[in-house]
């Protein structure tokens, strides 16, 4: 790995271990990774994000390093942006409230907190069942709970319990589970290790199972060491065992610093999957992150000779998912670097025709005013299937933007 990359592994293993480090020094390699250019001010919260996804109460944790590091700053903070409820809920309300994580059920509370002689007391209950806490006690790793639930109360192992071992990557649950429930060890074993960045243990289960890396899958959950081992191991314009290659994966998860090395190894911009979508298509498709980084990820597949009219296999071209995902700034980069516009896919509908379908007037407005005519992909969409709702849909957005 690169010196920058190194310092990004670095980051994520400090971040996931922060017992063993405090906050000045995390927040002095971040304030330096982020003056390089190596990442956005909102990456250490998308990777306490990705690091709290599966183990929600983890977050307790960061909260002093959260308030230490946005203090001061303003963060555009909507509604999806996270997957972990409880982080869009502190940044945006300032309150944490872990009873999310438990589904409202205070006995999965007393599980994750390994409470043993409180379960004791609630499993005398005639209503208490088992099974429906075990799943929380290897999630958490929750040793003493697991141990009281599998010994004591003729518990149930579900395939899901043995696969949450490997979230809260207690070895010894680890261990009995894979002695006693082998069947159940699979694919998604490793791929919640590897989110939950268990190095050892997600090295552990590819050794002995053959499990595979996908490019997408780590970089999803910034575990930029295992990205980066299977890109030594298959090379810049491979496809993983998913069938994507590390490009299209990097654009996927709005990764520019990531792309641009690529760029520089030789990545091929123009490579398509089984599809006929290239990296720039999966640049546009923004999922839940922000504007920036998808633009910044989009700017420089341009600028390195992505096929702005590159059609997809239902013949859709850039700017038609530029109108399915509401991309109006990226439209307008797209329409003056002079992109088709009146283009129309296999079911005759043409950008316009999309962005008004979505409900998307600012993308309309964009395309107005590049001239796209109102007629192509209009009859073929609207007219021929007589359909009196798309009709009105069109007008209403289209005469009122």
């Amino acid at each position: 790995m690169t010196p920058e990359f190194q310092a990004l592994s670095k980051l994520s293993d400090i971040v996931r271990n922060i017992d063993q480090h405090t906050n000045e020094e995390i927040l002095g390699l971040v304030n330096d990774c982020i003056e390089k250019k190596i990442i956005t001010e909102y990456y250490l919260l998308f990777l306490i994000d990705k690091l709290t996804t599966y183990n929600q109460i983890a977050l307790k944790k960061y909260i002093p390093l959260i308030d230490a590091y946005t203090n001061g700053k303003k963060f555009n903070i909507t509604k999806h942006m996270f997957y972990n409820y409880i982080l869009t809920k502190y940044l945006t309300e300032g309150v944490y409230d872990e009873s999310y994580a438990f589904c409202l059920d205070d006995v999965n509370s007393v599980v994750a907190y390994d409470d043993i002689e409180k379960l004791r007391n609630i499993s005398i209950s005639p209503n208490f069942d088992p099974s429906k806490y075990l799943e929380f006690a290897t999630k958490y790793g929750s040793i003493s709970c697991f141990k009281f639930l599998i010994n004591n109360c003729a518990c149930e192992v579900s395939e899901q319990a043995v696969q949450y071992a490997f979230v809260g990557n207690n070895l010894e649950i680890i261990h009995i589970l894979e002695r006693d429930y082998p069947g159940f060890i699979n694919q998604r074993c490793l791929d919640l290790s590897l989110a939950n960045h268990h190095h050892e243990t997600s090295q552990y289960l590819i050794d002995k199972y053959d499990f595979k890396i996908t490019f997408h899958f780590s970089l999803c959950y910034y575990n930029f060491g295992f990205f980066f081992k299977l890109f030594d191991t298959l090379g810049v314009n491979s496809l993983d065992s998913s069938g994507d290659n590390p490009l299209k994966a990097a654009a996927m998860m709005h990764c520019p610093f990531v792309c641009h090395y690529l760029i520089e190894k030789g990545a091929d911009v123009n490579m398509n999957d089984s599809y006929g979508r290239n990296a720039l298509h999966f640049a546009i498709h923004q999922e839940i992150f922000t504007g920036d980084e998808a633009f910044e990820t989009i700017d420089l597949l341009v600028k390195n000779g992505s096929d702005l009219n590159s059609i997809d296999r239902e013949n859709k071209t850039i700017i038609m998912y530029c109108a399915m995902e509401n991309q109006f700034k990226c439209a307008r980069y797209l329409l003056e670097r002079g992109c088709l516009i009146d283009h129309v896919d296999l079911e005759g509908k043409s950008a316009l025709i999309l962005a008004t379908f979505y409900g998307y007037p600012e993308v309309v407005k964009v395309l107005l005013e590049y001239n796209s005519s109102i007629y192509s992909g209009f009859c073929d969409f609207f007219c021929k299937r007589k359909n009196s709702y798309n009709i009105e849909r069109f007008c209403i957005i289209f005469f009122n933007i």
